[in-house]
């Protein structure tokens, strides 16, 4: 029997081992293709893009990946998107949102095919903290200050949570390619 048991797990395990391995996901991405345009020119025009909407944080030509966030306003708020407040947001309570881009460039066979999504993302950063206190069984503090975030950087604390995307914002993006690529053919 313990034969019969290692004959069927050990192959159910080797394929699911497999799916494990980290492919390259362009499903959840908007798609464009253009003919006849080489690889730098669209590499270019894709950066040139996002920049308009969007501050570049890594521009990797090696790679075709573009990545960005969107810029900050003049009091250091995140642009706050009106649709995607959630019912079970605090009155009253200001909320952080920002969007995160990807534009992705890569051959295809005698074209290019430009992948791009933004996320937007809600900063829940005070919402984990007041849960991770709030766990605690002792009435009096047991943890130090390097233990409630005195060790690290706002930056380090800060947590994401992805809302949904933005396919107008998406579509505008890779509208906005199509037109360089055209300005810079003429």
């Amino acid at each position: 029997m313990r034969i019969v048991c290692t004959a069927i797990w050990i192959p159910a395990v080797t394929c699911l081992s497999g799916c494990l391995e980290p492919e390259a996901n362009t499903v959840s991405f908007q798609r464009q293709r253009l003919a006849d345009v080489s690889y730098q020119v669209a590499f270019d025009a894709a950066a040139q893009a996002l920049g308009e909407r969007f501050h570049v944080s890594h521009r990797d030509a090696a790679t075709g990946v573009i990545r960005g966030e969107s810029r900050r306003t003049a009091d250091d708020r995140d642009p706050e998107p009106a649709d995607v407040r959630p019912l079970s947001a605090p009155l009253g309570v200001p909320r952080r949102f920002r969007r995160v881009a990807e534009l992705r460039v890569r051959r295809d066979g005698d074209g290019i095919e430009f992948s791009c999504r933004i996320r937007v993302q809600e900063n829940r950063a005070d919402t984990v903290r007041m849960l991770r206190r709030e766990h605690g069984v002792y009435d009096q503090p047991y943890d130090t200050p390097i233990d409630r975030d005195a060790g690290t950087t706002e930056a380090q604390n800060t947590v994401w949570r992805n809302r949904r995307r933005d396919r107008e914002m998406e579509r505008s993006v890779l509208s906005a390619v199509r037109e360089i690529i055209g300005d810079v053919e003429r």
